[in-house]
């Protein structure tokens, strides 16, 4: 495993801990990312096209999400701003695992909300004036972008990484 695969799983590690405490991943730190991911990519890779190719990934993959509200700007920055790092074919690995692991932590979070329970069973909340903030359910999206990263580090490590080069 490169050393610059292990810098990006402890950036995402800092983004995930920011994530679980504040619900927010700071612009800095995509920023940090983003050109960490650029310069390691493009130098040690030595494709500049692939870098951006994977950034722009991250961007259309959670671009549709981010306009519809089921995410935040963080999530999306953060996602391209790996994307930088890994180039395009491992980010479209990361985004597929990442998907199936927003989904699981999402309903997860659901269930242990009890949101379901209170909107179907309750539906006279929102009128009685609890709070819009008790009834939305947050997910620390972080979670699972670090996890596409994690399972296409691993991929990589073994050797069956997705090597796309345009």
């Amino acid at each position: 495993m490169q050393l610059g695969i292990l810098v990006l799983i402890g950036l995402a590690t800092v983004a995930v801990i920011w994530d679980l405490k504040c619900r927010r991943i700071p612009n800095l730190l995509s920023g940090v990312t983003a050109a960490f991911g650029l310069v390691w990519h493009g130098t040690a890779q030595g494709l500049w096209s692939d870098s951006v190719l994977g950034a722009c990934v991250g961007v259309i993959v959670l671009c549709i999400p981010f306009f519809l509200g089921g995410i935040g700007g963080g999530d999306l920055k953060f996602l391209s701003a790996l994307g930088f790092g890994l180039g395009f074919g491992p980010t479209l690995v990361c985004s597929c695992v990442m998907a199936i692991a927003g989904a699981l932590l999402a309903l997860g979070m659901v269930n242990k909300s009890g949101w379901v329970a209170r909107r179907l069973g309750r539906p006279w909340l929102q009128q009685a004036g609890v709070p819009r903030e008790q009834m939305v359910v947050t997910v620390p999206y972080a979670v699972a972008i670090f996890s596409g990263l994690l399972v296409t580090s691993l991929l990589d490590f073994h050797g069956l990484a997705v090597k796309v080069v345009p």
